[in-house]
Parts: structure tokens; C-alpha cells; sequence
């Protein structure tokens, strides 16, 4: 509208004046120390459960952790390039799915980043390298071109739908509090400053521009390390 009226297109902007009401946050739901123990057990051994490790032990956006492809995959680390979000299918022709995937880059320029490969991270991949390598003989000429790390049955970039039907039935076996997929992002947040108050590595580790972001959005504090406190605090 600000737009319209330099153009002489309107007299004048409607909004002008008006007062956007204060933006509240709601804190996202994460699982604590022992509940991400539980949820990690309760997970299949498949392409989709090790997705869902994976994002739990890196803090990998969902659409990161799909995007992920084996030439990212460097001996001790793994760099994030992409992103695989869902969008709606404009065109699409009756029958056809009203929406699609969209290999993106990542959202900011920090979103691009080199992340260092645990252990048990490091022997998921190799895990997941060896059974793909099965799926890729079973598909035979069905295997399509992509080089996705956590790919379907046939190559192409898993579904968000079905990540989220694996990861709810592993919260129900797992008796845990539900949470969003965004939220083992979240848990992994805080379960690192659990054992590190590095908040700068975290930071970078998450793809955030500044530290603020960190604090702000991503970083809760665990129920059971704050009673701990409390007991070491009133030691006089």
C-alpha cells in the first residue's frame, strides 16, 4: 500500500495508523534428557527413524535433515546446503497432488554451515548408507537419480506427513509428552547446554545469524538441571 500511494495509484495508505497488536511467542514443547532417551529407543530401525535420530542428535531443521545428500558427507563432518519444504502445487492438474517439494537453499547464510559428526552419529550414516544400498537394488530401474541421505523407497526426498506418523507413534510407544518435529530441534538445544554452556558453538551448530536468536527461540531450560542448581545454590 506504501507502494500504491508513491505510485499515485492510492490517495493514501488505509493502514496508516494502525497499531499491529505485540507479537506473543509460545514456547515450543521439547522432551527432556531422559524423555529424548526414551523417544531415540522407541524409534524404528528404518530410513525414517534414523532421520529422526539424526535431527535429534544434530538439531537439524526437518527440512535440512531431508535435504541432506551423501556429498555433503565428509569423513568427521557434514555440511548443510539445502532445504526440502512442502508448497502448494498451483498448478496442478485434477488428480494431481495439491502440493509439491522445493529443493531450496538454506534460509540464511548462516544457515549454511559445516557441522562436526559424533560418533553415534558418524555409525547411523554408515548404517543408513548400507541399507539404502539395499533399497537401491531392490528398486532396481524405479531408484530414481537423487543422492538424498534419508530417501524413500525409490530415491526421492521422504514426505513430511509420513516423518510425523513414524514420529508419533514413537512418542506413544515411548510414554513421553507429545512434541512437534520442530521440538527434537529444540530438545537438542537444550540438552547441549545441559552439558556445555557454549552458547556461540550452539548457535552456529543451529544455523542462527546472531546468539539472540538462540536464547530467544530455541534454548529452555531442563527442569531436572534447575532443581540441581537450586541444591548446589543453597549450599552457604
Amino acid at each position: 500500500m506504501r507502494q500504491a500511494v508513491l505510485l499515485k495509484l492510492r490517495a493514501e495508505n488505509p493502514f496508516d495508523g494502525v497499531k499491529q497488536p505485540k507479537l506473543v511467542q509460545d514456547e515450543v514443547e521439547h522432551l527432556t534428557e531422559a524423555e529424548q532417551r526414551d523417544y531415540a529407543a522407541s524409534l524404528p530401525a528404518t530410513t525414517t527413524g534414523r532421520l529422526l535420530r539424526f535431527i535429534l542428535g544434530t538439531g537439524l531443521r526437518v527440512g535440512e535433515a531431508i535435504g541432506l545428500c551423501w556429498s555433503d558427507v565428509k569423513d568427521a563432518q557434514f555440511t548443510v546446503r539445502r532445504t526440502v519444504a512442502t508448497v502448494s502445487n498451483l498448478h496442478a492438474a485434477e488428480g494431481e497432488p495439491r502440493t509439491r517439494q522445493s529443493i531450496q537453499p538454506t534460509k540464511t547464510g548462516a544457515g549454511l554451515r559445516s557441522i562436526p559428526l559424533g560418533n553415534d552419529m558418524r555409525a547411523l550414516l554408515d548404517r543408513q548408507h548400507k541399507e539404502q544400498a539395499k533399497e537401491r537394488i531392490k528398486a532396481g530401474p524405479q531408484w530414481q537419480s537423487g543422492e538424498f541421505v534419508f530417501a524413500s523407497a525409490v530415491g526421492t526426498p521422504l514426505q513430511v506427513r509420513n516423518i510425523r506418523r513414524v514420529h508419533d507413534k514413537a512418542l506413544a510407544a515411548a510414554g513421553v509428552h507429545r512434541v512437534t518435529l520442530h521440538g527434537l530441534r529444540h530438545s537438542f538445544a537444550t540438552r547441549w547446554l545441559v552439558h556445555d554452556s557454549d552458547i556461540r558453538g550452539l548457535s552456529e551448530i543451529l544455523g542462527h545469524a546472531d546468539v539472540a536468536t538462540t536464547l530467544r527461540r530455541y534454548v529452555h531450560s531442563d527442569p531436572t538441571h534447575k532443581a540441581d542448581m537450586m541444591q548446589r545454590m543453597g549450599v552457604l
